[in-house]
């Protein structure tokens, strides 16, 4: 392992807590959680999930097709029926 999946769900209000974090080693528990929390946690207002590369580690390439992408921040919002996930920036050197 050489990544890993950060995740946050913040509230709807930005003058209220964050409501939830996390960090896992395995993208799909990052992206269940997120949704889990955003439907237990009325007023969740979206989630974000990144992946993070560990120093000293190289990715393998299994690693570096799951999803989220190294490196891009990914937000979760609530749809009409479940919840839509989206790129919202990249992270790093290449963001600029």
């Amino acid at each position: 392992m050489s990544t890993a999946v950060q995740w946050v769900v913040f509230a709807e209000r930005s003058t209220d807590a964050m409501i939830a974090t996390g960090i896992t080693d395995k993208p799909s528990v990052a992206r269940l959680v997120v949704e889990a929390v955003m439907a237990d946690v009325r007023n969740a207002g979206w989630g974000e999930v990144l992946r993070v590369p560990l120093p000293g580690e190289a990715p393998t390439d299994a690693e570096l097709s799951e999803w989220p992408p190294p490196g891009e921040v990914y937000i979760c919002r609530r749809a009409t029926h479940g919840y839509r996930w989206m790129p919202l920036f990249r992270v790093g050197p290449d963001s600029a």
